[in-house]
């Protein structure tokens, strides 16, 4: 059994764009961010093709709990739970969140979790976010992508990926978009346009590539 994370390389190599990566169950991305209030996160991706019962895109928790400010499990009947300031939705003084299925689109959905609100495509799902107030400065873990520890990872999902922007109010910190090495290897991985790091699977399994953009 491999369990399979992205590790952060700084490399000045030329990269080709592919069009998507598909996560296959046994991976996930660390993307070394913490994440605090002024976080806003927009992920282009399809609808998970294999959400295992209990899945999430994004969490910033640590193993056994602890700090965490943004967190979406997405469930394997098409609703969600969404967690802010370490509440579940429906908890937190001020946010009105709506209940239900997830209005997945056929073909690429965007997600947007920020600016006081949580949606999908057009369709807002949560409001009012800027009114809580004991959100911690930072998260004590890393935020991270297609499960939901970042130690001890379990819960990943299959889907496509087109691409993830991270946002720190109105600065974009993190571009990731799929890509392929041309330095003779052909890695696949996530690259980071704002610095230059690549992501890349760093056990074994790495995640699968769809047609060159």
């Amino acid at each position: 059994t491999f369990t399979t994370t992205f590790e952060i390389t700084v490399r000045d190599l030329d990269y080709s764009p592919l069009e998507y990566i598909t996560t296959n169950n046994t991976q996930y991305l660390n993307t070394g961010i913490k994440t605090t209030a002024n976080t806003k996160i927009v992920i282009t991706m399809d609808k998970p093709a294999d959400f295992n019962g209990n899945t999430w895109l994004f969490n910033s928790q640590p193993k056994g709990g602890g700090t965490k400010t943004i967190g979406l499990n997405l469930k394997d009947n098409g609703g969600f739970t969404f967690d802010y300031a370490g509440k579940r939705y429906g908890t937190v003084s001020g946010v009105d969140v709506k209940t239900g299925e997830i209005n997945w689109q056929e073909g690429k959905n965007v997600l947007t979790i920020g600016n006081g609100e949580f949606k999908i495509n057009d369709s807002v799902l949560a409001t009012g976010l800027e009114n809580v107030t004991d959100l911690p400065a930072a998260s004590t873990a890393n935020l991270v992508f297609f499960t939901s520890l970042t130690t001890d990872a379990k819960d990943f999902f299959e889907a496509k990926v087109y691409s993830i922007a991270i946002y720190n109010g109105d600065t974009l910190v993190m571009n990731l978009i799929p890509a392929q090495e041309l330095d003779g290897q052909t890695r696949v991985g996530f690259y980071d346009t704002v610095s230059g790091n690549w992501f890349f699977s760093a056990v074994s399994g790495t995640a699968f590539a769809g047609p060159t953009a």
